[in-house]
């Protein structure tokens, strides 16, 4: 299993997704696993994945102002990411790792990643893909201006091409939704895509009454080293949060994550907006609030945090591109909103009729019990599995 992160702590969701398959690949499967570490490691992050693992393999990532990596970049066609996630000699070291057991497949969590493989002499490869990051690279031309437009417009279609060619040479191919599913079959007709979606660990995440939480409180959680999040934090408390505080001036937003950058600590204003950065458990902060806002304006795949509400019971409003991928509807599972005054319109409703929050809790909760589970997910996974081999 080749991964672009070392999956625990897991403080993003990539990392969250990988970890909790890892736990039900280990069931039936034995793993080696190699990462691409972007962090520093502890010792006990290696030692609880060993709990799991045969094997663990950690290189390092790549450095984006390097010369080298800044020389290759002008000179190829090759996008960032896949030249930052390139394992020095990797060939080499790749044909070494497959001498030293005979292996069933090659489990690549990322099509970026994917050519650290040999191409040829190596077990059939599957490739799973969280999201399909040209999208996120046009998304985000959207909020930007000037070099880094054009930058991203450029750097997407190097991912398009290149997930294109990854795609063709792998033996199986998995997204997380039906969305990108339907995408990816247009892009590469020879491949059928299987879809491995995202689960959320039910005993962990347990359900709250709505009589338990803080009326004025809402929530946004999420990981601030993916600057969609930061996106939309900042048009919330801009654009959102002032429609709502003028019916009820009580209401208090929590934002909850790791590496929340100076741009967003400034927000916080020990009043209306409370920065708590990155904690160990998100847990007290989805029981203790009314609403889990998801303003997202840019993105692609399916966003964990979204799941881990539902199971939670927190009322949800999001954009539709935020709920993208997942099977909710609206006034049932969620709340959803099309424009700055409609989203703030869904988040007082919810907060003042309370019939119709427990009715979202309830629903939601029952949504991701039937549909969203780590189990379900392994069930999917086995498919692809045996498909390839």
């Amino acid at each position: 299993m080749l991964a672009p992160v070392v999956p625990y702590p897991t403080i993003t969701g990539v990392r969250v997704r990988i970890f909790n398959l890892i736990r039900q690949i280990a069931k039936q499967h034995r793993i080696t696993l190699v990462c691409i570490n972007e962090l520093h490691t502890e010792r006990h992050s290696i030692d609880l994945l060993a709990q799991y693992c045969e094997k663990i393999k950690v290189y390092k990532r790549r450095n984006v102002i390097s010369p080298g990596v800044l020389y290759r970049y002008s000179i190829s066609s090759v996008p960032l990411t896949s030249i930052l996630f390139t394992i020095a000699n990797s060939v080499e070291l790749f044909t070494q790792i497959l001498l030293e057991h005979t292996y069933d497949i090659c489990h690549v969590d990322g099509f970026y990643i994917a050519h650290n493989l040999p191409s040829s002499g190596r077990p059939p490869m599957l490739i799973v893909d969280h999201a399909i990051q040209f999208l996120i690279s046009l998304g985000y031309t959207q909020v930007t201006s000037g070099f880094m437009r054009s930058a991203l417009k450029l750097d997407a279609v190097r991912q398009k091409q290149w997930q294109i060619k990854m795609w063709e040479t792998a033996q199986g191919c998995a997204v997380v939704s039906n969305f990108d599913r339907e995408l990816m079959s247009k892009l590469v007709p020879s491949k059928h895509a299987y879809v491995i979606p995202n689960g959320v660990d039910l005993g962990h995440y347990t359900f709250e009454q709505m009589d338990h939480r803080v009326r004025s409180q809402i929530v946004f959680v999420g990981n601030f080293r993916y600057a969609a999040n930061t996106i939309a934090v900042i048009d919330f408390t801009r654009n959102i949060l002032p429609i709502i505080r003028k019916s009820m001036p009580t209401t208090k937003l929590l934002v909850v994550g790791n590496d929340p950058p100076a741009q967003l600590r400034r927000l916080a204003n020990g009043d209306s907006v409370t920065i708590v950065g990155r904690v160990t458990d998100i847990r007290p902060y989805l029981h203790s609030s009314s609403v889990f806002v998801c303003p997202l304006s840019v993105g692609s795949g399916t966003r964990l945090k979204l799941l881990e509400a539902m199971a939670t019971g927190t009322p949800i409003v999001s954009t539709r591109l935020g709920c993208e991928g997942l099977d909710v509807t609206h006034r049932q599972h969620l709340m959803l909103a099309e424009s700055n005054e409609e989203f703030a319109a869904n988040v007082i409703e919810v907060l003042e009729n309370q019939p119709l929050a427990t009715s979202l809790a309830w629903n939601s909760r029952l949504l991701v019990e039937h549909f969203y589970t780590w189990e379900n997910s392994m069930q999917r996974l086995e498919e692809c599995y045996s498909s390839v081999r």
